[in-house]
């Protein structure tokens, strides 16, 4: 699904006619979230079906997913929910590169709350919950510490030449999300 991401965003930006044309088939993208929602709830079951045909199946549901929630989304998007995961989305390389560094952590927590006689569902959501905060917080660090600037020293080295056709509304590092 990280493939079907990286062509989405290409189609978006390099190909923005073909974008919109996929964009505004609405009930295709319902039809194709709602296929990707029976099948994932269905057919996982099946191992030879889902690591055959499953696999492009949830490629193109999340993708419709995605086209739909970035077009469709309309009052959605002022809500705390949604910005919260626009957050999260703007650090999701970093929080995918270093997610790793939480594991022990939540290792640790598991085997002390063990030890202490919780419920092993309440043991599952605290310690779930930890990793997600130290992988978010390890991500946030590393891209604002790394990314950015290297993004920076790029764009002074290496300026951009794209012309006015292609979309303006193209993030800044540290920049403000709209």
């Amino acid at each position: 699904s990280l493939l079907i991401g990286v062509i989405l965003s290409a189609i978006y930006w390099m190909k923005p006619g073909i974008y919109h044309q996929i964009a505004k088939r609405k009930w295709l993208l319902v039809g194709c979230v709602g296929l990707l929602c029976a099948w994932l709830a269905l057919a996982t079951k099946h191992i030879v079906l889902d690591e055959s045909i499953g696999y492009t199946i949830q490629a193109l549901g999340f993708a419709a997913l995605i086209v739909f929630v970035l077009e469709y989304s309309g009052s959605l998007r002022t809500t705390w929910i949604y910005r919260g995961v626009a957050w999260v989305g703007l650090y999701s390389y970093g929080i995918y590169l270093w997610h790793s560094l939480a594991l022990a952590p939540g290792e640790m927590l598991i085997r002390k709350a063990t030890a202490l006689g919780f419920a092993p569902s309440i043991i599952w959501i605290v310690a779930l919950s930890a990793q997600f905060v130290i992988a978010i917080g390890i991500g946030y660090v590393t891209t604002r510490a790394i990314e950015y600037p290297f993004m920076l020293m790029r764009n002074a080295l290496f300026p951009e030449k794209r012309s006015s056709s292609v979309r303006e509304e193209v993030p800044v590092a540290g920049g403000q999300l709209s």
